[in-house]
Order: C-alpha cells, then structure tokens, then sequence
C-alpha cells in the first residue's frame, strides 16, 4: 500500500488492483469479505462500510489515479521516510515545562495537580465535592498505598491529630510509605505488566521454584525507594552490572532482579525450538510495560503510525537472541539447564551444576 506500483504488481494472490476494473480487483474483494483466503479487517464485525468500500471502487473505476511523483517508491526511500516520520504519541515528545494555571480558589491551590483538576472542571463547568473528612481521608490513602483498610486506631489517631490537616496527613503517608504493605501492594501491579508467574506456560508449564526471588526483588526495591532508571536498568541488564559491583550481596540482588527477562513465556513443547516467540513476548513486554509503545507491529513491516522500523525491531530482537534463557524443561526434555546461581562466583556455579540444585534464573 505504499506505492500504486506495488498495488498493480501484488502478492501472492495476484494484482492488489486492476485500474478501471474493480470486480476484478483484489482489494475490493478483500475489504468487502468476499474472497475465499483474505479478509481485512479479519473480524467481520469490523467490515468497512458501504460508503467507504463505494469510494475504494471508484477510485479504481476511475484507473486508481495517485499524487505525482509517487507512482513508485523504492524500498530504501520507504524506509528512509519512515525514519524521519513523527508521531504526536507522547513517547516521541520531548518534555516540556507546563505553565501551572492560576486558580483563585485558595482550597484547590495546595498542589500544581490540584490547579489542574481545578482548571479542567471549570472548563466542563463543573463544582468539586466538598473536602473529604479526615476519616475518609485516611481510608482512601490506606487502600490506595497499601491495598488494606486502616485499623479503628490509625482512624482514631489521626482524626484526633491537633496538627492541621496537611502535617497530620503527612505524617499518615509517611507511615504508609514506610509499611512494607506499601511495596507489596504496587510490587503487585509491576508484576502484572512484567507478566509474573510461577511456572513456564504453555504446553509443559513447567513450576519455576526460585521465581519468587524475583517477586521479593521487586517488592524489596520499592519499600526502599530504588529511582525507577535504577529498576529497570537492574532488571534489564543486572547479570552485568554486577559483574563491576563490589557489594557481593548487593550483586546478587541484581542477577535475581534479571528474572524480569527470566520468566519470559515459553512456547511450544520442545525447549528452544519455539524461542523466536519468547523473544518476541520478551519485546512486546518491554515496549508496552516500559516505552508506553507497541514493538511487535515492527515484527513483519515497518510501523503504520510510530517512526519504528523492522530494522529496530529486529536490532533489540538480537540483543535478546544472544542472551541465555534458563529453562525448567520442556516435553521433549524435562531436566532444567542454563540456571544460574544467584552468587556469581564460579566454585558456587560449578557446585550447583554438579548437585543439580535450584537457587535463580537469571540470563548470563
């Protein structure tokens, strides 16, 4: 679809279009659903509307005319112009420095992000709700920074605070911060988009023993405030930097945290054989979970909407191909192999290949 030579030459079904005949065009065939083996959208439900097909035929009815001097791109000029394209998705926007709105209402004026909720429900004309009570207050801080209800006596203390109210608040999410229910209860939601789980998938499912390492790592880095550059570095490249980390238990908690490429899905029931698509889960995972992007659209074209290209694609997919994956086993082989022990150092290595025991996955 990128140039009308391409159309008039096709695929493996023959000419995308036949100028003047559209009954005999391929893609009207396609978008209208009445061909045997293609169907776009595939969803039926999907299909284009009449009017929209009615246009694509008289496009073609016309001879399928196209801006001058695009009847045909090369492929190199495809790419090239698809590197240099944008995007208005925030990720490829650079940051800004946003001028805070002035808000004459003094009880929405304690924060920057008060003066933005408050800005916006004037322009939709709409009145806040009254300040909560402080019995509301801290329930809903609880729950939303540690997933539990406060007990009868946190509620008591800090409704009978004689502080104000923002140093007595204050002091509740200092506490709350402080709990390790806090780490527990957000470790939750970055297991989810590292897709966390305790066995392999698929057909063998094989259980992961030592997978829990890293859901301690992850719980364990937030109750201690790790800047976020810091926990993704450890979890993408950990096994290397702690080869220059003179911590050794400090070392350790970075090969475990690699357990964020570890526990990647495997496919398939043979172990290696289906790799291709643990890569691909490993870099669906890192563009979604970590860049706010879809990659996996890059797999087979260049992106139709982001300035990514197959090239990068497949730039970041040899990263992950040249990294070892540890597998529990699999149909054809039910014996781990390439498990790593978690304290680097080589005698423990040895020993623990030769004792045929578990400590934690980690990629080399």
């Amino acid at each position: 679809m990128n140039s009308r030579a391409a159309l008039l030459k096709g695929g493996d079904y023959g000419p995308a279009i036949v100028p003047g005949k559209p009954g005999q065009s391929l893609l009207i065939q396609v978008i209208q659903q009445t061909h045997k083996e293609l169907r776009m959208p595939p969803e039926k439900g999907d299909k284009l509307s009449a009017k929209t097909i009615a246009n694509f035929r008289h496009w073609i009815e016309q001879g399928a005319p196209w801006p001058k001097g695009n009847t045909a791109h090369s492929t190199n000029a495809i790419r090239s112009a698809a590197a240099k394209s944008t995007s208005s998705h925030w990720f490829f926007q650079p940051r800004q420095t946003i001028q805070v709105p002035i808000v004459e209402n003094q009880q929405w004026a304690e924060s920057p992000i008060d003066q933005f909720v408050y800005t916006k429900l004037q322009e939709q004309k709409l009145e806040p709700v009254e300040l909560a009570s402080r019995r509301v207050l801290i329930r809903r801080a609880t729950f939303d920074l540690t997933g539990l209800p406060p007990t009868q006596q946190e509620v008591e203390q800090f409704v009978n605070d004689p502080l104000s109210e923002s140093p007595a608040f204050a002091k509740v999410v200092d506490r709350l911060l402080a709990s390790p229910a806090y780490g527990q209860h957000w470790g939750r939601h970055w297991l989810d988009v590292a897709r966390y789980a305790d066995t392999q998938g698929d057909t063998g499912n094989f259980p992961i023993p030592g997978a829990y390492l890293y859901r301690n790592w992850v719980i364990d880095a937030l109750n201690a405030d790790m800047p976020y550059d810091k926990f993704l570095q450890a979890q993408l490249a950990g096994d290397i930097l702690s080869k220059h980390e003179a911590d050794p238990d400090y070392a350790r908690q970075l090969r475990i945290a690699t357990g964020f490429i570890a526990i990647s899905r495997r496919f398939g029931n043979t172990r290696y054989k289906d790799q291709y698509l643990t890569i691909e889960n490993m870099l669906d995972t890192l563009g979604r979970g970590v860049m706010g992007v879809t990659l996996r659209c890059a797999r087979c074209h260049d992106h139709k909407f982001d300035p990514i290209l197959a090239t990068d694609y497949y730039g970041l997919y040899g990263v992950f191909d040249s990294t070892r994956f540890p597998s529990m086993g699999a149909s054809s082989d039910k014996s781990p192999v390439n498990l790593v022990a978690a304290s680097g150092r080589v005698k423990s290595q040895q020993a623990f290949q030769r004792a045929g025991g578990y400590r934690v996955i980690v990629p080399s």
